[in-house]
């Protein structure tokens, strides 16, 4: 067995499940979506201006007065919507939902750099690589795959991934034939890759808003693929995304495909057998 092969299973097994996240979410909320507008379509005595929705966050002061040990409730404030944003509403929890997804998705991806390489090292510990991250490896007869996980963080935990994907480049065999924009996808993978960093922060930190000042650090091939990859709008505050059920799987595709690639490409260079996927055998030359 190829001794890379639990890092990708593992990676697709993340990535299958939010695929079917989002697909599942996305197909119910449009199905209610078609539901509630047929039935105030048919009836007469409800449309949809008469459609709304409210809630308040209510909480408690932690340390003020009780009525005889029952709590007092106060409400923060409220939030409600009527008539066409009600409906509106059911379409922004979808591209919250695939911000989510993708989100999640550049983290499983991030996981799998940590643990290919880990496996990579393992399995054959050649010098340069136990140089490569000296400081962080035990002795000699210590050093097993948990020791070089431990390593592979320790090292690059605090720097950009991209630099981890640097790595795996250098010790793999032609895995930049597969990142560049003339591969079968005709996606520049690592200009994509940075932008997806981007929005992840955005989703993450920013309520979906990549800033101004990130946006103007693009080149004009970067802002190609941001908009052709991750729908939004340009306003005062910057990029708002406005990511779809499409977009979100195209993204859990894509970071398939980067990892796949990475396992194909680390294989080769050890003589390893790269064709996982059902069907290869039928179609590898």
């Amino acid at each position: 067995m190829n001794p890379l092969e639990p890092a990708l299973e593992n990676l697709f097994e993340r990535l299958n499940f939010y695929n079917f996240l989002i697909a599942y979410v996305g197909k119910r909320l449009s199905n209610l979506k078609d539901n509630i507008e047929r039935r105030a379509g048919e009836s007469e005595k409800i449309d949809v201006e008469d459609l709304m929705h409210g809630t308040s966050l209510i909480i408690t002061d932690l340390s003020g007065p009780t009525d005889d040990g029952w709590l007092y409730q106060y409400p923060t404030g409220n939030f409600d919507v009527e008539g066409e944003d009600y409906l509106q509403m059911l379409d922004e929890f979808t591209s919250r939902e695939a911000e989510r997804v993708v989100a999640q998705g550049y983290e499983a991806f991030e996981t799998y750099l940590y643990d290919v390489t880990a496996r990579f090292c393992d399995a054959k510990s050649e010098q340069s690589l136990v140089d490569h991250f000296k400081g962080n490896l035990p002795k000699a007869p210590e050093r097993d795959l948990e020791a070089w996980k431990k390593a592979v963080r320790g090292v690059h935990r605090r720097k950009p991934n991209s630099d981890l994907v640097d790595l795996l480049r250098d010790l793999g065999q032609g895995l930049d034939e597969a990142e560049v924009h003339t591969n079968n996808r005709g996606l520049d993978i690592v200009r994509w890759y940075q932008i997806t960093r981007e929005v992840r922060h955005a989703v993450t930190h920013s309520e979906g808003v990549i800033s101004n000042e990130v946006i103007e650090g693009l080149d004009y091939k970067e802002i190609g693929v941001l908009r052709e990859n991750y729908p939004g709008a340009m306003t005062d505050e910057g990029y708002v995304l406005q990511l779809d059920v499409d977009s979100a799987q195209e993204a859990l595709r894509t970071f398939a495909e980067y990892g796949y690639a990475i396992f194909k490409a680390l294989s080769e260079e050890r003589s390893y057998d790269w064709k996982y996927l059902p069907g290869q055998d039928e179609h590898a030359t």
